[in-house]
Parts: C-alpha cells; sequence; structure tokens
C-alpha cells in the first residue's frame, strides 16, 4: 500500500507523524536520513521510485515474508499499514537505523554472510521448470555472451587506467582486485558450463 501526502513543502515531520515517531534529532547521512526519538533509531529514505516500483517493492517484500526469508531490513508499515508514503514524485518509507560494525559480530566475513543469506534466498525461490533443450541452450549461450562482454569491458577499463600516473581511489582498488576478478569469472564459467550440462543430462532446470 501507498498513501499520497500533500503539503507544499518536503514532509519529513508530516511522514514520521505517519508512524506516530516525533524526533528529537535528525541527521543526514548520505541519502538517508537518521531520525532519534524516545522509541528508538530509524533511518527515513527518499526515493523517486516511481508507483509501479514502489508497488513492486511491497510485493517482493511480502513475498519474501510469505516464504519465510527474514532476513533483510524490514520495511516498516506507517500507523495505517502503509509500507510507502507518497509525496508528489517523492516516495518515503522506514527502516529501523543499523550501525555497519554492528551487523557482523562474529569471526567471519561479511561477504560470507551474504553468500549464506543468498544461498537461503536460492533455496527458498527456487521452482523447476518444464524441459526444453532450446530454451536450456538459449539461456546458457546468452548468459555466457554477457558475461564475456563484460570481461571484456574490464579488459579495457584496466588497459585504460593501468598507465595513469594517479588513480582514483576505486580505480586502485580495480586494479588490486583485478587479477582476483578474472579467477573468479574463471569459476563461474565453469560453473556455468557444468550446471549446463547437468540440467542436459538430468533433463530439468530451475
Amino acid at each position: 500500500m501507498t498513501m499520497n501526502i500533500h503539503v507544499r513543502q518536503k514532509p519529513i515531520g508530516a511522514v514520521l507523524f505517519q508512524y506516530d515517531l516525533y524526533p528529537e534529532k535528525i541527521e543526514t547521512v548520505g541519502k538517508v536520513k537518521k531520525v532519534y526519538t524516545s522509541n528508538g533509531t530509524y533511518a527515513l529514505k527518499e526515493t523517486k521510485l516511481s508507483k509501479d516500483e514502489t508497488e513492486w517493492l511491497i510485493h517482493v517484500i511480502k513475498r519474501l515474508e510469505r516464504i519465510g526469508f527474514h532476513y533483510v531490513v524490514p520495511i516498516l508499515p506507517s500507523k495505517y499499514g502503509d509500507y510507502v508514503l507518497r509525496y508528489g514524485e517523492l516516495a518515503y518509507y522506514l527502516m529501523p537505523w543499523y550501525e555497519d560494525h554492528s551487523t557482523f559480530r562474529h569471526p567471519v566475513q561479511p561477504e560470507e554472510v551474504m553468500v549464506e543469506e543468498l544461498a537461503k534466498l536460492h533455496g527458498l525461490t527456487e521452482r523447476t521448470q518444464d524441459y526444453s533443450e532450446d530454451v536450456l541452450t538459449e539461456s546458457y549461450e546468452t548468459l555466457k555472451k554477457r558475461w564475456t562482454y563484460r570481461r571484456l569491458e574490464m579488459e579495457k577499463y584496466a588497459d585504460e587506467i593501468e598507465g595513469k600516473t594517479y588513480l582514483s581511489p576505486f580505480q586502485l582498488t580495480f586494479l588490486t582486485h583485478f587479477q582476483r576478478s578474472l579467477q573468479m569469472v574463471d569459476e563461474a564459467e565453469r560453473h556455468l558450463t557444468a550446471w549446463y550440462e547437468g540440467a542436459k543430462e538430468k533433463k530439468e532446470f530451475p
């Protein structure tokens, strides 16, 4: 559900009122408002998502809840049950505030946790469809071509910046991890080929 708010200025106070939140302090952190209240700290996000895009976002959130995937940062409903509040071309939604350093307290890398959660999501959403070798082959070839194109783009970009005297932080990070990225591309392609051959043998694919 979405709710329209008709006021002439950015409706931060009006939006928070829909959650019965009365801010003691508001900080701007990037594109997010960090809202301090007597009931806790929240993140208020302003976005230019269209009505169709916000409805799709809400659909995905509810779908994840129905299948039992509770590992995403929750979008909180307003006191009227709205997940997104619209103001003209802008939309707002509210989440609990999580500090970066408080999310991963166990002795593993954040990337490992993310991969584990993606694997859980994959297991909950995977469906097997009717086998069609034409569809399977077309999907395989399309994905392989896309990966090949992206690899060429990466190599082209690496060549462009390698001879520069001064590199931006992004460019330096890109070059530092470039060879490892190529190794991961090769590994992904091996897994893709193994999946393709396995699907042909089993006569089914997700």
